[in-house]
């Protein structure tokens, strides 16, 4: 039904949200830049996540939860200017997010 959707789709949100912070983060402690899987590994660190934490996965395809919403929050921080994908497979804060 259209009502589950919408609570999904906040759910979703509300969760992505929460690595906006902690990406930032890892770029900067990671000198400003760094592949996708250094930064999710640094908000492993910085973060203390726990296996069950980073394993979840979600969906009829088993997607790894935590991979998808650090991915997704990667994106928006792309989208309003805070960090550049303009190298390939690469992640860097923008002038707009020094450290």
């Amino acid at each position: 039904s259209r009502k589950s959707w919408g609570k999904r789709e906040k759910s979703s949100k509300a969760a992505f949200l929460r690595w906006f912070v902690p990406l930032i983060q890892a770029l900067c402690d990671l000198g400003g830049s760094g592949t996708s899987a250094e930064a999710r590994a640094k908000i492993i660190e910085n973060e203390q996540l726990s296996e069950d934490e980073i394993t979840e996965t979600r969906g009829k395809n088993n997607i790894n939860k935590f991979e998808n919403e650090v991915a997704f929050a990667r994106n928006y921080l792309v989208n309003v200017g805070y960090i550049d994908k303009s190298v390939y497979g690469i992640w860097t804060l923008t002038e707009t997010e020094k450290c």
